[in-house]
């Protein structure tokens, strides 16, 4: 009886670690979808403006 209760102790010990992975995993994808649609929201790139300039030379009639 004694082996039969080493190896159902193992045995949930073996689930709690897989569960305790896959929980894991979960929240740490849920926190990188997170991070990623802040950065998109809040985008610090440096953004290319396009300047329009006026010819001086046009305005003389």
């Amino acid at each position: 009886m004694g082996k039969d209760s080493n190896k159902r102790k193992s045995f949930f010990i073996a689930i709690r670690r897989c569960s305790s992975l896959v929980m894991v995993a979960v929240m740490l994808g849920i926190s990188n979808i997170i991070l990623e649609e802040d950065r998109s929201v809040n985008d610090t790139r440096v953004k290319t403006e396009v300047l329009q300039t006026v010819d001086d030379s046009e305005d003389v009639d």
